[in-house]
């Protein structure tokens, strides 16, 4: 719902992709389990990507979707966007994303983000 919240939303999202791409919850698994060595030498391993220069792609770009879009631009992601509706073209020339239809934003990012009403017309 947009209002006052759409900052705390901009957050969780920003913060929930950057557990899930460092793999937060999966560490502290394996580090409750005593396995702190050998998980640490896989996520070394795998060189696990922050959001800085990845392809974040947003599925709705009303008012929650801006400021989701925003608060990954502040973290140096790239953004592309799929919404029907028309959009305010200052503010996607000012966070440099492109709107991409959806195909292939889902093929395409690396990080996927919902902001769309649950409705007959976006469900797929």
């Amino acid at each position: 719902m947009p209002g006052g919240s759409n900052s705390a939303v901009a957050e969780y999202c920003v913060t929930a992709a950057s557990m899930l791409l460092r793999r937060m919850c999966w560490a502290d698994d394996e580090l409750k389990a005593g396995n702190y060595a050998s998980y640490r030498s896989r996520m070394i391993a795998d060189n696990l990507a922050g959001i800085e220069g990845l392809l974040v792609g947003l599925v709705g770009f009303g008012t929650i979707g801006r400021a989701v879009a925003q608060a990954f631009h502040r973290m140096g992601a790239r953004l592309c966007f799929f919404d029907p509706a028309p959009t305010d073209a200052g503010l996607v020339a000012s966070l440099d994303a492109c709107s991409v239809s959806l195909a292939d934003l889902l093929s395409s990012s690396d990080v996927v983000s919902l902001h769309v009403p649950l409705v007959p017309s976006t469900q797929i």
